[in-house]
């Protein structure tokens, strides 16, 4: 009958329409799926750029940290060859002024006992004139090494200028670095200074002053500086204080 063949396509219809909905589903799923794919694709190449990015940052970085350790090794030798003394290894007097004002700065941290012991050959001049130049380099190195030597690895010793040097003696009082500079100044009165055939003896003057509160680095050195003078007034091979000065603070 009619009402049976409609029936019927209507069955088959909604049947068909059932199984294209479920074909159309999975088509939708397959494109999900490769569109998800792609994506992942894409993730995975900038993933890969990105590492790619990375390891080339790593290595850029690595060769500027190789360049920052050679420039830092260049300007610490550059440092410490402006502060070194080339004749007698010893530090220059730029060493010497940046280490007082070091160990002032702790000295007014930390209270404590400092000296600064300043030492000159006697008679050097005339050494230069009767023997040369070369004579008087060698006697100066030799000097500076009878110095170093004979301190403490604590004390600090530098050539001020010409054939004059300087010692910061920390945890010292001026009683102690009055007995140093002796054991120093009859040290060198028995060292046989020598060059080539020549052998020289010599003595050296003192003078030492002590860190005060209410001193600066400049009125330490001039303390010192002045004792020495008249320690070398006084017919040298001497060591004077600044207790010789008669102006003391007690």
């Amino acid at each position: 009958s009619l009402y049976g063949v409609i029936r019927k396509a209507v069955v088959d219809s909604t049947t068909h329409s059932g199984k294209l909905e479920e074909e159309k589903l999975e088509i939708e799923k397959i494109f999900k799926i490769e569109e998800i794919r792609e994506i992942e694709k894409k993730l995975i190449k900038e993933i890969d750029k990105i590492l790619e990015s990375n390891k080339d940052l790593r290595e850029k970085l690595s060769i500027a940290n190789k360049k920052i350790e050679s420039l830092e090794e260049r300007l610490n030798k550059i440092k410490e060859e402006s502060t070194k003394d080339t004749l007698t290894g010893l530090s220059n007097r730029r060493g010497f002024n940046e280490r007082l004002k070091y160990e002032y700065e702790r000295f007014k941290r930390y209270n404590g006992d400092y000296v600064l012991i300043m030492i000159d050959l006697d008679g050097f001049k005339a050494i230069n004139d009767t023997y040369g130049h070369p004579v008087g380099d060698k006697i100066l190195s030799q000097f500076g090494k009878v110095l170093r030597e004979n301190v403490r690895a604590a004390d600090f010793i530098a050539r001020y200028g010409g054939d004059e040097f300087v010692l910061i003696a920390p945890e010292t009082n001026l009683n102690e670095g009055k007995i140093l500079a002796e054991k120093l100044k009859n040290i060198i009165s028995l060292v046989k200074f020598k060059y080539e055939d020549l052998i020289l003896k010599l003595t050296a003057s003192f003078g030492i002053s002590s860190f005060r509160e209410d001193d600066t680095p400049e009125s330490i050195i001039k303390r010192a500086d002045d004792a020495l003078y008249l320690a070398k007034n006084s017919g040298g091979n001497q060591v004077k204080t600044e207790r010789d000065l008669g102006n003391e603070k007690i």
